[in-house]
């Protein structure tokens, strides 16, 4: 369900340059389920998608202070949190 979901959503974002909120609240829901299947520790839970939201959201910041303009959407900020989970 995982790389399906991925496959979606490169190509939607190949094609109109979004990431679907839908599609990332998906990929999110199957992280938690893989971190309660997978017996990992809860604190997974937060500690994944904060450092991965947190480094592109660095990114994007960096990113655009040297291109002066957006390179990094929040999608894709997001889609790095959710990252994170797995």
């Amino acid at each position: 369900a995982l790389a399906l979901a991925l496959i979606i959503m490169t190509g939607i974002d190949f094609r109109y340059m979004i990431i679907p909120d839908s599609l990332q609240i998906l990929m999110a829901l199957l992280g938690v389920a893989y971190i309660f299947i997978a017996q990992r520790p809860l604190e997974m839970l937060f500690v994944g998608p904060l450092i991965g939201f947190a480094f592109a959201y660095a990114l994007r910041a960096a990113m655009f202070a040297w291109k002066k303009r957006e390179a990094l959407g929040f999608g894709d900020v997001k889609f790095f949190a959710v990252v994170g989970l797995y």
